[in-house]
């Protein structure tokens, strides 16, 4: 199946409620769905670069998993879509600036993480930046390794390819393209440009306005983007929360800026946290 195709099938499945998803991703799937259908007005879908998306994570082998081919299921199609397929009508630019994905503990977040890293760091034509994000810096280069390990399964990594693997580093020896792992401190984001931020467990971050500052360095490169993943936190009133929560509100009212896209996976106010039947709503992959 095609993997716009696949996207197609998985909104519906929300839509129909044949697949269990919680309101805030039955209104993200909304929304999906008439950029898709090209009813909205200022943005619409690239299917070819889904496509080349998909091929690429096909290509790719499990090393965690004994080696398994990897595959990006519908609901991860619908994430990388969102990410790097939406575009401007007005001047065909990436539409999603910021996205917002929050989610179960054991839903392969990092590890779709570093497929999309590496996909950018091996088909950008020209340098790019991507940095990958943590309170701590050995768990913000988990996502580095694993995408350094999904290239040396590949045979992307010197000598065979293009891909150097230094300390904490990717580097690539064509484009001079950098994709590095970072420990958020007061001062993390200065001076970075990056194409792609990667804020992993965003939901724990402290006081500092690491998230700020990148939303800020978003304007200074064209395609630049912040991807914010995170398992659901406690501490509501960190810079991470008051953003999902502005979100939130805003896709509820209808009102949310098309250059941000909150894919949020979680029950909803009114479920049993103890009905089963209800854990795929914060578990996409309880259904693969």
């Amino acid at each position: 199946m095609e993997a716009v195709a696949a996207v197609r099938e998985y909104l519906a499945g929300v839509a129909s409620g044949e697949i269990v998803a919680g309101e805030n991703i039955r209104l993200a799937c909304q929304r999906s769905q008439a950029e898709l259908d090209g009813e909205c007005p200022e943005v619409y879908w690239d299917a070819g670069e889904l496509q080349n998306v998909a091929s690429f994570v096909a290509k790719l082998r499990l090393h965690d998993w004994g080696n398994e081919q990897a595959k990006l299921w519908p609901w991860q199609l619908h994430l990388a879509g969102c990410l790097l397929c939406r575009r401007w009508r007005a001047d065909d630019l990436l539409a999603t600036k910021q996205l917002c994905l929050e989610i179960g503990k054991g839903n392969g977040k990092s590890t779709l993480a570093a497929m999309l890293s590496l996909y950018l760091l091996t088909t950008s034509p020209s340098r790019i930046e991507i940095w990958s994000m943590a309170t701590k810096r050995d768990q913000a280069h988990r996502i580095t390794e694993n995408a350094g390990n999904f290239a040396r399964g590949n045979g992307m990594v010197e000598p065979d390819g293009p891909i150097k693997v230094r300390f904490r580093e990717l580097y690539h020896g064509e484009t001079f393209s950098l994709m590095g792992s970072l420990a958020t401190k007061e001062r993390t984001a200065d001076g970075l440009l990056p194409r792609l931020a990667l804020a992993d467990e965003c939901g724990r971050y402290g006081s500092d306005d690491t998230l700020g500052k990148l939303a800020i360095a978003l304007h200074k490169l064209p395609a630049a983007q912040l991807l914010m993943f995170t398992t659901p936190g406690s501490n509501r009133e960190n810079t991470y929360y008051l953003r999902r929560d502005r979100m939130e509100q805003e896709l509820r009212a209808g009102e949310l800026p098309r250059d941000q896209v909150p894919l949020l996976y979680g029950i909803d106010a009114e479920d049993d946290p103890f009905d089963e039947a209800k854990w795929a709503k914060a578990n996409p992959m309880l259904a693969v």
